[in-house]
């Protein structure tokens, strides 16, 4: 039972937490979700859900509107504190209900495209006013939710939803399109529902049927890699080329430089979109079949071999419209075959083109529904295509995972006082002798501590501004008047670039030899909270893992101490990215936080095995 009685509660709506107890990966939009709510009290938990594209997500937003931010549950069906909630099949009944209901002079009426949108009479609802509303558009929220980078936000309440009283009183899930593709300069990739299929056999590694060996542009000889270097100072291929597979003696260069080059560069990093229905007279777009008047273009049977069989052309916005690319206005870019690797910048499979093709043409099939549901008025079927160049890191999760020396990384809540957890020293301040319990069971004898900066290796990435070192007595001390009047951590916050990447190097170093990292971080400035004599970390939390989303950016999965449930403590939404010379990120049980990582602190010794 999760009701909590006896915890003094002070919010408006005593919802505690909110949480969904089975996500699975990949996440799709026929997924029947099991929701539980924490709360004080014994009132009825009432539900609502809400649905938005992803990057208009504020849980910062407040006064929301009913039947125009969020929609009620029915609560004759969606009562109690845990629920299933299916979101396909209960847009799909609605929009069924919806349809059958709407009378013949409102059939011409055009609803709004926001997917939270009011449209004419909410039947879903019964209301004793005779006043005529405007229900939501369930059709547009389930194409939404379909065609992905849109989340869903669940409400759980007992007056009205808010995203946050006191507490978390929301969850979301953010939904990933059921197909795009991705291209890394090794490889093109099918992602499906924001995933690569994994080998069934091996989990950790990727199923092939779904990656395809891809170059793009003009491949190098090796023998002018040293003279290129020089001249363009460019080092982003040095010690790891990626060579060309029909010719060992070239290899592929993916620099900025390059990618500025008409006709021979690579095609440049970002987001792409392309047609996979099949192009006809009346549509550019879509997949082309090599015929006699394609064929008719060429002079010779030597620029046939470079153009293959199939090809897609590559549009810069999602009509398929526009093919060029804006920061270095190249354009006419295509995924196509041939003989061998090297093109004019597009994706070039050389031989792999039929396969995935074919294999392409299988997946349709297999979404069949869902595609045909996103076709546009053109009958275009848009998927997107991402490109980076970034050399990826081998991906590693080590949760609840064996270490070299025996050890296991398991995930602890700083408030678990059982003895299994931390016992007596269980509290509001024990994040970081969690996170020290944490590395001892995983074979991690002994961590650092910020005891001194003479000669330390402790890995100081950043600092508030109104804090000094004194070396005389070796002391952090905030200055008097150094109150900078502000929240913003990019304001109150010092950065040192050349300590992030060495510390970034020894994460890579401990995560692939198979051990955790305990990192301090800044959420507050002044953080009255804070415990810690070195004044630069407001909690600790311990990095796990090092994997990349669905958009190819590299991110680090750490286990959150400051939360009671595991679901949180051990989320795949724990990340942090590397931006503007930061890492930093969001924790799943608090949204509302957000962490600058200050402190990585190195392993100093390791139980003998």
């Amino acid at each position: 039972m999760s009701v909590i009685p006896k915890l003094q509660c002070t919010n408006t709506d005593s919802i505690l937490e909110v949480r969904i107890n089975n996500i699975q990966k990949p996440i799709k939009i026929d997924t029947a979700l099991e929701c539980e709510a924490i709360y004080y009290g014994y009132n009825l938990v009432k539900w609502a859900y809400m649905i938005l594209p992803t990057k208009d997500y504020n849980p910062n937003k407040t006064g929301l509107i009913k039947d125009e931010h969020y929609y009620e549950l029915p609560s004759d069906t969606y009562k109690g504190n845990i629920i299933t909630f299916n979101p396909k099949e209960y847009l799909q009944s609605l929009q069924s209900h919806q349809a059958s209901h709407i009378n013949t002079d409102r059939s011409n009426q055009t609803s709004s495209q926001s997917p939270n949108s009011k449209a004419q009479t909410n039947h879903s609802q019964s209301s004793s006013n005779s006043q005529t509303t405007n229900p939501p558009n369930y059709s547009q929220q389930l194409q939404y939710l379909t065609q992905g980078d849109y989340t869903l936000v669940i409400f759980a309440y007992l007056r009205s939803p808010a995203y946050k009283a006191n507490y978390t009183t929301h969850t979301k899930l953010d939904y990933k399109p059921p197909l795009s593709l991705y291209f890394n300069g090794k490889e093109l990739q099918i992602v499906e529902w924001g995933e690569v299929k994994r080998d069934k056999l091996d989990s950790s590694q990727y199923d092939t049927q779904r990656i395809f060996q891809a170059r793009s542009g003009k491949p190098i000889p090796i023998a002018s890699q040293n003279n290129t270097n020089a001249q363009n100072n460019n080092t982003n291929y040095i010690g790891n080329p990626i060579l060309n597979p029909n010719n060992p003696q070239e290899y592929f260069d993916y620099s900025k430089q390059r990618q500025k080059a008409k006709d021979i560069g690579a095609i440049p990093e970002g987001t792409y979109y392309i047609d996979i229905s099949q192009s006809t007279e009346n549509k550019q777009s879509g997949i082309r079949t090599l015929n006699q008047n394609i064929i008719l273009k060429f002079k010779d049977k030597e620029r046939q071999s470079k153009w293959g069989k199939y090809n897609i052309p590559i549009y810069t916005n999602k009509e398929c419209t526009n093919t060029i690319e804006s920061t270095t206005q190249r354009n006419n870019f295509y995924i196509h075959g041939g003989e061998s690797y090297g093109d004019n910048g597009g994706i070039d499979l050389a031989k792999e083109d039929t396969r995935f093709f074919e294999t392409l043409e299988s997946i349709k099939e297999e979404y069949k529904d869902i595609l045909e549901s996103l076709k546009d008025n053109e009958g275009r079927m848009v998927v997107r295509l991402g490109v980076g160049y970034e050399e990826r890191k081998s991906e590693i999760d080590l949760r609840g995972k064996r270490t070299p020396n025996g050890g296991v990384v398991e995930w602890i809540s700083q408030f678990d006082n059982t003895k299994g957890g931390m016992g007596t020293k269980a509290g509001n301040t024990a994040c970081k002798l969690t996170c020290d319990e944490i590395l001892r069971r995983s074979g991690v004898s002994l961590s650092e501590t910020p005891t001194s900066y003479r000669g330390s290796i402790l890995y100081q990435i950043s600092i508030e501004k109104d804090v000094a070192y004194y070396r005389s007595n070796d002391t952090h001390k905030r200055i008097s008047d150094g109150n900078l009047n502000t929240k913003e951590q990019n304001e109150y916050l010092d950065y040192d670039e050349r300590i992030l990447r060495e510390g970034l190097k020894y994460i890579d170093t401990e995560l692939e030899k198979g051990y955790p990292i305990t990192i301090g971080v800044d959420h507050t400035y002044q953080h009255k909270g804070g415990f810690n004599s070195d004044l630069s970390t407001d909690h600790f939390v311990v990095i796990v893992g090092r994997k990349y989303d669905e958009k190819g950016k590299l991110y680090y999965l750490f286990y959150e101490v400051g939360t009671r449930y595991k679901d949180k403590g051990i989320s795949d939404e724990n990340r942090f990215y590397i931006e503007n010379n930061t890492l930093h990120g969001t924790p799943a049980h608090n949204m509302n936080r957000h962490y600058v990582v200050t402190q990585i602190r190195r392993n100093l010794s390791y139980k003998k095995d």
